[in-house]
């Protein structure tokens, strides 16, 4: 039997994507690594807030004072568009 020539897509669908090697950090789609991680930043949040109460407030107090000004400052720009 006479084996027919390869053409272009038959030769990209042999090709597979390569993926990471499953591992104890790493499952087939990196979520394990991103738990660790997430769990990570949750404990050192929780850590900071239990160590230093008065800095947790005072960090939290500024995001919060920076959130408020960026909204601020965007209703002064829709204010700038309109007038």
């Amino acid at each position: 039997m006479r084996s027919r020539p390869q053409t272009a897509s038959s030769r990209n669908s042999d090709v597979t994507a390569r993926r990471p090697v499953p591992g104890p950090f790493i499952d087939k789609n990196g979520v394990v690594l991103k738990k660790v991680i997430t769990l990570l930043v949750v404990g050192f949040a929780v850590y900071y807030l239990l160590t230093a109460p008065a800095g947790a407030a005072d960090a939290v107090s500024n995001a919060f004072g920076a959130v408020m000004d960026a909204f601020s400052q965007v209703g002064v720009f829709v204010n700038e568009l309109v007038a």
